[in-house]
């Protein structure tokens, strides 16, 4: 299942537990991290994760709760334990979902925070960029070294 897919998915499963209000995120992400010494990759790190979170609001009384585990299952106890402590939680007469209006538009992304093309990179790409990003700090200034390590 794609993001949307599991947040649609989420909506129906809180929705038939009982929720009034509910709204989903879904976080799903691969992580690179490349350090290089001295032209040499000292560190390289790859990791994905996938998790959601569920926010329900029943009456004004909100609960959050949220996993990593996305088996059928899990997301129908998530939903149904959501909606349970949303029971019993404080009222709050402010608490409720934004109205469309003052929600994002899509399409809308004028910042440009984020690079799509970072995520079709080859790990050999990764590790050449780094060794060019440190390769150009030391060309800058002569104060930009880093002794190599001596071991006692």
């Amino acid at each position: 299942m794609t993001p949307i897919d599991y947040a649609r998915h989420m909506v129906e499963l809180a929705r038939r537990a009982g929720a009034e209000q509910c709204d989903v995120y879904v976080r799903a992400y691969d992580e690179s991290e490349v350090t290089v010494r001295l032209g040499e990759t000292e560190k390289l790190v790859e990791a994905g994760s996938k998790s959601l979170g569920l926010r329900v609001i029943n009456g004004g009384r909100t609960a959050v709760c949220s996993t990593a585990d996305l088996r059928e299952e899990s997301l129908a106890r998530l939903a149904k334990e959501t909606v349970e402590l949303a029971l019993i939680s404080a009222p709050d007469e402010y608490a409720g979902l934004p109205s469309a209006d003052d929600l994002a538009r899509p399409g809308s992304d004028s910042l440009q925070l984020y690079d799509e093309r970072l995520g079709s990179l080859t790990t050999d790409e990764k590790v050449r960029m780094a060794k060019a990003c440190e390769a150009a700090a030391f060309g800058v200034d002569a104060r930009n070294r880093i002794r190599p390590r001596r071991l006692r």
